[in-house]
């Protein structure tokens, strides 16, 4: 706009187009009018013109960014949710970009896939599991009385990992190295007994010791005087003893101690772990 005033200026004062391109493209530098459109603009002003804004032209305006077409988006998207900003377009009679813009800033709408789920419940089923849930709520205070017991083995040193060995180094600084480490030869046997408030009782097996039925059988012992103890609460019948079905305890002189033996005057359950 103020380069068409300038033309106008120079066209009132008798310059021709020449003579007015050349300081114009001085003042201007780069942003300064082509050519073609500074001679277009002198022989306007030349014929009488003095409005420097652009004549009215008919057909759509500059932006279809309004109000109206929002709300038509709006009322297009909620229709159907999975349309494309080019069907969008296409309905409206919109310029995609524009379609876009209102999509993405002015309705603050983004596009996301579906969420996977294993399956898609029917009211009666998901009934049914809330009737289940609340089941399992209500039995949820037996596993307060569950005690658990298995064995690992313990190792004199365990190798350095691969991630325990990084540390910081520059670009140009070697790189560290580290001997290569098999893990202990020497080796132990720990079984221990838990529950949910921390360890109950746990023991080191001796070298050469198999953790047969007889073992066992000694170790529960022992175990039954911690629970004693350690846990008086749950002493003598409230607790729920939790192992695997190795055949140490499944065995039949295992079951015979803890149901028919005389001596014992609490009950313990056995859970076995399949």
């Amino acid at each position: 706009m103020e380069q068409r005033i300038n033309i106008k200026f120079c066209v009132k004062i008798g310059k021709s187009a020449s003579e007015t391109l050349a300081p114009l493209a001085v003042a201007c530098s780069e942003y300064a009018m082509k050519k073609s459109s500074v001679f277009e603009w002198h022989r306007r002003f030349k014929k009488g013109l003095e409005d420097v804004q652009d004549d009215p032209r008919s057909g759509q305006p500059k932006t279809q960014r309004t109000d109206a077409n929002v709300d038509r988006a709006r009322t297009l998207v909620r229709s159907y949710r999975r349309l494309g900003v080019r069907v969008i377009a296409e309905e409206l009679n919109m310029n995609r970009e524009i379609v876009r813009q209102i999509v993405k800033e002015d309705l603050g709408k983004r596009k996301f896939s579906a969420k996977m789920v294993p399956r898609i419940f029917t009211h009666d089923q998901k009934q049914r599991r809330l009737h289940i849930s609340s089941d399992l709520l209500r039995i949820a205070e037996m596993f307060d009385r569950v005690i658990s017991g298995d064995e690992t083995w313990c190792f004199q040193y365990d190798p350095e990992t691969k991630l325990q060995s990084m540390q910081w180094k520059t670009q140009n600084s070697p790189r560290p190295k580290k001997a290569r480490m098999f893990r202990s030869q020497v080796k132990t046997m720990l079984v221990c007994f838990f529950c949910h408030k921390g360890i109950v009782h746990y023991e080191f097996i001796a070298q050469g010791q198999k953790v047969n039925r007889q073992c066992y059988l000694e170790m529960l012992k022992r175990l039954r005087e911690s629970v004693r103890r350690k846990r008086p609460g749950l002493w003598p019948d409230k607790w729920i003893l939790h192992h695997d079905n190795a055949p140490a305890r499944d065995a039949l002189r295992f079951r015979e101690f803890w149901l028919r033996t005389p001596l014992q005057k609490w009950t313990i359950h056995l859970i076995h772990l399949t």
